[in-house]
């Protein structure tokens, strides 16, 4: 089960319509898969009561961004290092 919900992405994106919705299930596993890398963190064994909200914020700032250039190079916008930080495993 994802960390985001397709819904809750779909709201960020302004998505109503459900064409897209494998698609998005695909973006929100890879902008998991992308934050758990980068904060070098098991992100469900770290956060058992839910992602704060400044990674979910990220992980949809990241689903937009493979969104909108349909999976091409779409690299987390600079705001994602600056909210990640303070959650980022440096020991790891």
């Amino acid at each position: 089960m994802p960390l985001i919900e397709l819904e809750e992405a779909k709201r960020h994106l302004a998505i109503s319509h459900g064409h897209d919705d494998d698609l998005l299930l695909t973006f929100i596993r890879t902008a998991e898969g992308f934050a758990a890398q980068y904060l070098r963190r098991d992100l469900k064994a770290d956060f058992p009561d839910g992602l704060p909200e400044p990674i979910k914020t990220c992980l949809s700032m990241h689903v937009f961004a493979l969104y909108t250039s349909r999976g091409g190079d779409a690299p987390p916008p600079p705001a994602y290092v600056i909210m990640m930080a303070p959650y980022r495993n440096l020991a790891g």
